[in-house]
């Protein structure tokens, strides 16, 4: 077990090593150094969370509780390059009342539908949540845990 969660946590700062570095090619702080970060979502590299998909990809979520908005982006395994796929993701919330799947929409999506990239929103994200994603990958289907803050 302890093999386990030292290989994820591993896994987990390569990867948001290779977000920081890959989303910040080319951004100028100096036209936005009078304000914090805090004024805008988060992206891959500047908070939110990343889930290991099997063994060909990485998923990076935001959860944003104050809008109710849910972010996702799901990357090769390298974690610097988006992964594609045309279904799209579901967010399987359990609710004191029970549970309720909610459906991403796709992102800028390319001319076959498919993207990295998914979004929602919904008032039931505008608290803390507990649940799963649910999500296909090269034909293989998975349940992802969200991490519980």
């Amino acid at each position: 077990m302890k093999k386990l969660l030292t290989g994820l946590m591993t896994l987990a700062t390569i990867a948001n090593t290779s977000f920081a570095e890959d989303s910040h090619k080319g951004h100028d702080h100096s036209k936005h150094a009078d304000h914090g970060h805090g004024d805008h979502e988060p992206h891959p590299g500047h908070g939110g969370e990343v889930l290991k998909v099997g063994t060909s990809a990485l998923l990076w979520y935001a959860h944003m509780e104050k809008t109710g908005k849910f972010k996702i982006v799901l990357f090769n395994a390298d974690g610097k390059s988006p992964k594609l796929i045309e279904k799209v993701p579901r967010l399987n919330l359990a609710l004191k009342s029970g549970r309720k799947q909610l459906k991403f929409l796709a992102t800028n999506a390319d001319s076959e539908g498919k993207t990295s990239t998914f979004e929602l929103q919904d008032d039931l994200l505008k608290a803390h949540i507990h649940g799963q994603i649910s999500i296909k990958v090269d034909g293989k289907s998975y349940m992802l845990n969200l991490i519980d803050h």
